[in-house]
């Protein structure tokens, strides 16, 4: 994906040099006309040209090392790499001077072309426009920037809000100060009642639980569930956790209806609860309207949770069955006071552990911070397609201003001789913005389509997803007419308010 918009944005710097050095065709336009003039022909000044273009993209890619080393430690420390620059790799050079000789080619071929093929004569009477395909060719492609720029907006602004919209997701349980114990033994399972009072008088815990998966972790799914009405010969596929009555007030469940297991009740060996996705997927629509079968076992249903987040936030929620008894349980996960100091607590919980066990290496997870972890690739893609459309937008708006600047200068007789006869400098504003208005919204209804069929595509990779809504599309619209009338309107305005004796004196 990176890849493509490193293209994308290579491709809006060609743009931008085609069109400057077109632009630029009355300035040079003695210049080839004196060069023609002595003999020159068409094929050495198109040589020249290409080797003007080349040098450029080659100065380029100098000033690119420096900047390169300095900004590597900070990608890698972002992405996770570790990138290096190969300066010491022959390969490494031959690709960057086939790719100085190829992007220098590929933006200097049009231009080359379009000013070797000046009259001289004309040119040197300062009529070095030839027609309007040459504008028409221009307008082409200032809609492709205003395209690309615009898809890349809409693409950026769906990244953005689809993280949002996941991150916002109800996880169903509180992971504030939760602790999940990564290592544990026998012997700490075993006595773990007596290792769990230590913790609780001494005031360093709020509660702890043993489970056979952590809450943001479901680590087994199994069938062979049957339940009335399910027609499934060999049983249907859910999560399954076994947990201890501690579990739901230490990662604090939200109950949508039921109780908690409970020591007070025996039958409860028996008894099941569901999370949301569960109960949906049995059809249950009261506690007592079926059972869950199990390895010959029936199970009726003591509850029904929110759904828990213990699987990946982009995907949709499984059917899950927590039992009392079914597996072993070797998960500890803790609860700490609300006012604790972290890390003095952790040490000392350590040491209770340890002296349990002398054989152990206490470690630990929070799982706020596990949770934060799944976003990681997602924040990093939000993050450097944000950089990367900022980049692409910068690049436009600095052709575009170099554009108008120069066709403005083309046109400055034309702006005295009108405000002469009586034009405004709101007319005159007018006539010279709306133009890049028509295409901008060209390039917007261009970009709007293909951003939504390749968004829409990406988007199918997550269960979890946002819709693409047309506000999208009227913010991102809005927001590139107003990046270029801001961008246009500099030197419109300068252009509308200069005086036509300055311009029409030497007429």
């Amino acid at each position: 994906m990176f890849a493509l918009v490193s293209a994308l944005i290579i491709l809006l710097a060609c743009i931008n040099f085609i069109n400057l050095s077109t632009a630029r065709s009355i300035k040079r336009g003695k210049e080839i006309g004196i060069l023609k003039s002595i003999g020159v022909n068409r094929r050495q000044l198109i040589q020249g040209f290409l080797f003007e273009s080349i040098l450029s993209v080659f100065l380029a890619f100098i000033l690119s090392l420096p900047l390169i080393l300095l900004l590597l430690p900070w990608i890698n420390g972002f992405t996770g790499t570790e990138l290096l620059l190969p300066l010491h790799s022959i390969f490494f050079y031959l690709i960057a001077f086939l790719s100085i000789v190829l992007l220098g080619l590929s933006s200097g071929l049009y231009p080359s072309l379009f000013l070797s093929s000046f009259n001289p004569i004309l040119a040197l009477k300062g009529k070095s426009i030839q027609g309007n395909s040459k504008f028409q060719a221009r307008k082409i492609m200032v809609v492709i920037q205003f395209a690309i720029s615009i898809f890349m907006m809409i693409a950026t602004y769906l990244v953005i809000t689809q993280l949002n919209y996941v991150k916002d997701r109800p996880i169903g349980y509180s992971n504030k100060n939760l602790v999940n114990v990564t290592s544990s033994s026998g012997e700490i399972i075993k006595k773990f009642d007596v290792l769990k009072k230590e913790l609780f008088d001494k005031g360093l815990i709020q509660d702890a639980t043993l489970s056979s998966s952590f809450v943001n972790n479901l680590a087994l799914t199994g069938g062979g569930f049957t339940w009335q009405g399910n027609d499934a010969k060999e049983g249907s596929i859910m999560g399954i956790y076994t947990i201890d009555e501690n579990f739901a007030p230490t990662v604090q469940w939200k109950f949508m209806k039921g109780r908690n297991f409970s020591k007070d009740f025996k039958t409860d060996s028996i008894a099941v609860i569901l999370n949301e996705a569960g109960a949906k997927y049995m059809g249950v629509s009261d506690l007592n309207s079926k059972q869950l079968s199990f390895r010959g076992v029936k199970y009726r249903i003591l509850a029904i949770i929110q759904n828990t987040m213990s699987e990946s936030p982009f995907k949709s929620i499984t059917p899950t069955a927590y039992f009392l008894n079914l597996l072993p349980k070797s998960k500890i996960t803790i609860r700490l006071k609300d006012d604790t100091e972290v890390n003095t607590t952790m040490k000392a919980i350590a040491m209770h552990f340890t002296k349990t066990d002398p054989d152990i290496t206490f470690s630990y997870t929070f799982t706020d911070q596990d949770y934060g972890k799944q976003f990681k690739q997602m924040e990093m893609i939000r993050s450097l397609t944000s950089l990367f459309t900022g980049l692409a937008i910068l690049i436009s708006c600095l052709g575009l201003y170099a554009l108008v600047s120069f066709l403005t200068e083309q046109r400055e007789k034309e702006i005295g001789i009108r405000k002469v006869l009586g034009a405004s400098e709101l007319g005159l504003w007018k006539l010279l913005s709306a133009e890049y208005i028509w295409l901008t919204l060209i390039g917007f209804m261009i970009a709007a389509p293909l951003a939504y069929l390749l968004m829409d595509k990406w988007l199918e990779n997550y269960v979890y997803r946002i819709a693409i809504s047309w506000s999208i599309f009227v913010v991102t619209g809005g927001l590139a007419l107003f990046i270029t009338l801001v961008t246009v309107s500099f030197q419109a305005v300068k252009a509308a308010l200069s005086n036509p004796i300055d311009t029409l004196r030497n007429e």
